[in-house]
């Protein structure tokens, strides 16, 4: 990832874990890392094909991040998905004595057979419309995981973009922006003036922010002044 970011070439890379893979088909690490290489060269759709490939394999994942020491053992529970599907622990642990294990969670699939070893686990599981299904398997094993395990799943759904600004409207010193899911149909409506845009959603009025359901990073998010910039928003 960094590579990418400060824009290195990472076709060797990919050549060495083609390589790997050629050897042996079974090789999850290497498939699950060329799937994170085409994810990062901009190619998600093939990129996740591959992590499903991995997954098909084998659905826990070591990193170390210290030659030296080894520390804490945390197992985190994570979900199929691009970068914005879980938290970056991977990120956040760098130069760390941490051993991270990352336990893919498939929904309605039961937990592998073995799991590793650890000291604490963590549900890094982000809030999306994906998601909910494999934060509604984990939080039927909150009860019985034999560690202590943070971030409760039930918690994480209440901390989707509109939930939360529901939540923190009334706490005092606070200033949400109120925040809608909106049918697409009804943004048409909107722009072609058939309704009022206070008359579909309660309390709004231009200018607004939209953006896509599940959208991440600033993609399609875009201030819109009046409808008739809702008409060239929605053609895109």
């Amino acid at each position: 990832a960094e590579m990418a970011f400060n824009y290195q070439d990472l076709n060797l890379v990919w050549q060495q874990l083609v390589e790997r893979v050629m050897a042996r088909p079974t090789d999850s690490a290497a498939l699950m890392d060329l799937g994170t290489i085409k994810q990062l060269t901009g190619d998600r759709a093939n990129g996740l094909a591959l992590q499903m490939q991995a997954l098909g394999l084998q659905r826990v994942y070591q990193q170390q991040f210290s030659s030296k020491q080894r520390g804490l053992r945390l197992l985190a529970l994570v979900a199929p998905g691009d970068f914005m599907a879980n938290t970056p622990l991977e990120f956040l642990l760098r130069g760390s004595d941490v051993t991270l294990y990352q336990l893919y969670m498939l929904p309605g699939q039961p937990l592998p057979a073995e799991l590793p070893d650890h000291d604490l686990a963590i549900v890094a599981v982000g809030e999306s419309d994906q998601n909910r299904a494999v934060l509604a398997d984990i939080d039927r094993l909150v009860d019985v995981w034999p560690r202590p395990l943070l971030n409760a799943p039930a918690r994480i759904i209440d901390l989707s973009r509109e939930a939360l600004s529901r939540n923190l409207q009334s706490v005092a010193g606070l200033a949400v922006p109120m925040t809608r899911r909106v049918a697409r149909a009804s943004l048409q409506q909107i722009a072609d003036g058939a309704a009022a845009i206070d008359r579909l959603i309660a309390g709004v009025k231009f200018p607004i922010i939209a953006r896509p359901t599940e959208s991440h990073a600033g993609q399609g998010l875009q201030k819109l002044d009046a409808p008739s910039d809702l008409v060239t928003y929605l053609a895109t």
